[in-house]
């Protein structure tokens, strides 16, 4: 099974729960890039 990679910029909480989403579905390979080094903090 190929899974698609799906790139995420930004790590707060639409991003994680985007990339949650997605990775509670199985069919994705998730990346989260973020600026900060505290992914989630505001």
């Amino acid at each position: 099974m190929v899974l698609a990679k799906i790139v995420i910029i930004g790590a707060g909480p639409a991003g994680l729960l985007l990339a949650h989403y997605l990775l509670r579905r199985g069919k994705y390979q998730v990346e989260i890039y973020d600026r900060r080094p505290d992914p989630g903090e505001f």
